[in-house]
């Protein structure tokens, strides 16, 4: 996969995290797919994002070379998708062809609307 090209201003290494959200339409149960949107900040199309899930990688996908972020999609039903919390990050080359990882965004948390059982 080809990484987009940064270049950092002397001094200054931090690539600020993506924003993440759940993109509709949300899961009702966890056999529903689940759709989560990461986007980098600023100028960095064609980055390559990490989806994690309580710390471990769950999916990983390129940007095209004109966007900013992708949207992971994720099989209702499958060992990847329940629960949470989910984060995301991108990579990109900065100075010296070094990778460059942004910190984590924020968690974003699935939730299934909770069953009831009525008596009767």
């Amino acid at each position: 996969m080809p990484w987009t090209i940064l270049l950092f201003a002397a001094g200054s290494l931090a690539i600020p995290p993506p924003s993440i959200q759940l993109v509709p339409p949300h899961p009702s149960s966890q056999e529903d797919p689940i759709h989560i949107s990461c986007v980098a900040p600023g100028d960095f199309p064609g980055a390559n994002f990490t989806l994690y899930r309580g710390g471990q990688v769950v999916q990983l996908l390129q940007a095209p070379a004109n966007q900013r972020g992708v949207t992971f999609n994720l099989s209702g039903g499958s060992s990847e998708a329940p629960g949470g919390p989910f984060h995301c990050q991108y990579g990109v080359i900065g100075e010296h062809n070094q990778p460059q990882l942004s910190d984590l965004s924020e968690p974003v948390n699935i939730s299934y609307p909770a069953v009831r059982f009525l008596n009767l």
